[in-house]
């Protein structure tokens, strides 16, 4: 018993050092954090250019936000997800390369309106979308 209380102590640090590190983190806007309101709608300025923007929603760990960020460095990328568990690893990578064309906005997918402007995305990239049908739903068809 004493195992599994020290393995779920273990957990909820982790989680507790993932939500520090986002809420102090320059590539991870969330909720309660002043850019959080002032970003809306302004990338151009955030980014600090007019490069293309592209959106990658569900992002979760966000590979594929940091892995396009480092390849194309005249582009811009943002990762949305809700969860910041998962966002922290992806913007952990973005802090370790000193990225500048990449960030992960945290909030749920429908708010993204109030973040983005009519034909201002240039692409957008959804590979693992919730909820995902369960495994015994895709054995039945």
């Amino acid at each position: 018993m004493e195992a599994v209380y020290l393995c779920y102590l273990d957990e909820v640090k982790n989680k507790l050092i993932r939500y520090s590190f986002n809420e102090k983190s320059k590539y991870v806007i969330q909720e309660g954090k002043k850019i959080y309101d002032n970003v809306k709608k302004k990338w151009n300025i955030y980014f600090k250019n007019d490069n293309p923007l592209n959106i990658e929603l569900a992002c979760g760990y966000g590979e594929h936000t940091t892995h396009f960020s480092t390849k194309n460095k005249d582009q811009n990328y943002i990762g949305i997800d809700i969860k910041g568990a998962r966002i922290y690893k992806g913007a952990k990578i973005l802090d370790e390369s000193k990225s500048s064309n990449a960030v992960f906005l945290r909030t749920y997918i429908e708010n993204i309106y109030d973040f983005f402007e009519v034909d201002t995305v240039s692409n957008i990239l959804i590979s693992f979308p919730d909820p995902r049908p369960k495994k015994e739903i895709l054995k039945n068809d």
